[in-house]
C-alpha cells in the first residue's frame, strides 16, 4: 500500500509487544475499518485517532479503484503494512 498521508500515534508507554491492527480501505484510500486483534485500550484509541487521519493511494484492479484489507503493525520504529483486496 501506498501511504499518501501518515500521522503516526504517540504511545504513551514503551511496550515490547507489537499491536497488529486489520485495516480496510475504501476506494478513495480513506480507512474504512480498524480491527485490533491485540491491544490495550489506550494504545488502541492512539492508534485509531491516528489512523482515521491516514490516507492511500487507491489500490486499482483492471483500471478501477477497490476496496483493499491490509494489515499494520504498530509498536516498531515504523508501522509495517501488508495487504489484500477485499472480497465482494
Amino acid at each position: 500500500m501506498n501511504v499518501v498521508k501518515r500521522v503516526d500515534p504517540v504511545l504513551l508507554e514503551h511496550r515490547f509487544n507489537p499491536i497488529p491492527v486489520r485495516v480496510i480501505i475504501d476506494k478513495e484510500g480513506r480507512v474504512k475499518h480498524a480491527h485490533f486483534l491485540s491491544a490495550f485500550p489506550a494504545d488502541a484509541k492512539t492508534i485509531t485517532d491516528a489512523l482515521w487521519q491516514w490516507r492511500f493511494k487507491p489500490y486499482v484492479i483492471d483500471g478501477r479503484p477497490v476496496e483493499v484489507e491490509t494489515g499494520i503493525v504498530f509498536g516498531r520504529e515504523l508501522p509495517v503494512t501488508a495487504s489484500r483486496k477485499v472480497p465482494n
